[in-house]
């Protein structure tokens, strides 16, 4: 019985860790490189299908479809610890949020916890890539980090040497004992159309960032996200299989779990001024979604009623902008760059008619407040 509640609160944490996280960890949409033609459109939709179809059996897939420069590139990579079902739902969500977010990009990427999805009209398959990185780090400073740099350094080699073992398909996790009640856990992961230097070359740039001085030198938890290859390590359990993790592991992290959804929209939000113990996860949730609200209209007023009735708005808009645009045609002659005033209506509805005698003319170009014709005009 103990074993099973174990299993079960075990489980539980690392669903609130891997399964309900759909958001992106985050994306890249090159905007110097934007989709030219409608091929090219239909191009990435045929890839991300293929790539939906195919990654779940082997956690990675590559496809490609098109000819010449309407060709299209794709790859998905799902975390080596992750089941076919949960990669499948990964990479359903990947390929449904990089259309949405890089609408008109034909280089875009996106990550997930669990999964990585490009694709582009470059052929990159099996280059490595480390231009652009997305950087996540725990909030908390360690208290002996000078040694905990050592350790964590060991862990990260031991993991790296098991990511590029013929076999492990570039994936490499483990853990080692910090002190009585800490464990440091640390994973990675190469796409695996890397060949075994390149995801070596990889590995070894994203660690570097463990430490050095760098965002996350000091931490409690860290992670880098590259195009080629991702990183992580935590004081907590977040990988799987379920075996990996003793009862006494499981107790001692309950602590870290019991602050993990602060610490989690802390980092979302990233505001590092926060200290540890302040309740303010409904404050973080709400800044860290905010963008998603920015174009959410809740309530207008008009003329000095609040009214959160959408049904109304789209009439009241018509009518609003109608004031504000609708004016009466008047013409501004110009001659030689001089500007003239308007002429008074009924000054203008006098001139239309007359007749076309040069001594009736001259007298309204007089009236224009001191502006006089340089030359008189007949009409």
């Amino acid at each position: 019985m103990a074993k099973l509640l174990l299993s079960t609160l075990l489980l539980a944490l690392l669903h609130l860790l891997l399964g309900s996280r759909s958001d992106s960890l985050g994306e890249f949409c090159n905007f110097k490189k934007k989709i030219s033609d409608k091929p090219t459109m239909i191009n990435i939709g045929l890839v991300l299908s293929k790539l939906e179809t195919k990654a779940p059996s082997n956690r990675f897939a590559t496809a490609s479809d098109g000819q010449g420069k309407e060709r299209v590139y794709g790859l998905l990579q799902c975390r080596g610890d992750i089941s076919p079902k949960d990669c499948s739902s990964c990479t359903s969500d990947a390929a449904k949020h990089v259309r949405h977010l890089c609408p008109d990009e034909a280089d875009a990427r996106i990550w997930f916890d669990s999964c990585f999805l490009r694709y582009n009209t470059d052929d990159f398959i099996g280059e490595l890539d480390t231009r652009y990185g997305i950087f996540y780090w725990n909030v908390e400073n360690v208290t002996e980090p000078e040694r905990f740099a050592k350790e964590l350094g060991d862990l990260m080699n031991n993991v790296k040497a098991k990511a590029v073992q013929p076999g492990n398909k570039g994936f490499g996790s483990g853990k080692i004992k910090f002190t009585q009640f800490v464990t440091i856990y640390g994973l990675v992961q190469c796409t695996q159309d890397l060949p075994k230097l390149q995801c070596a070359q990889c590995l070894s740039t994203a660690i570097s960032n463990f430490g050095g001085g760098g965002y996350c030198d000091g931490k409690k938890g860290c992670r880098v996200l590259y195009s080629s290859c991702f990183v992580r390590f935590e004081i907590y359990p977040f990988f799987l299989p379920l075996s990996a993790y003793t009862g006494n592991e499981v107790h001692a992290s309950q602590a870290v779990y019991d602050n993990l959804e602060e610490i989690y929209w802390r980092q979302r939000l990233r505001a590092r001024w926060l200290k540890e113990g302040d309740s303010n996860t409904k404050f973080f949730h709400a800044i860290a979604n905010a963008r998603r609200c920015q174009n959410d209209v809740s309530s207008i007023c008009f003329e000095g009623v609040e009214d959160n009735k959408s049904d109304e708005w789209e009439m009241e808009f018509v009518k609003h902008f109608q004031k504000v645009f609708a004016k009466d045609l008047q013409i501004k002659p110009k001659f030689n760059g001089l500007g003239f005033k308007v002429l008074p209506k009924s000054v203008a509805l006098s001139l239309a008619g007359m007749g076309h005698q040069r001594k009736k003319l001259k007298g309204p170009f007089l009236l224009c407040q001191g502006i006089k014709p340089t030359v008189l005009m007949d009409f």
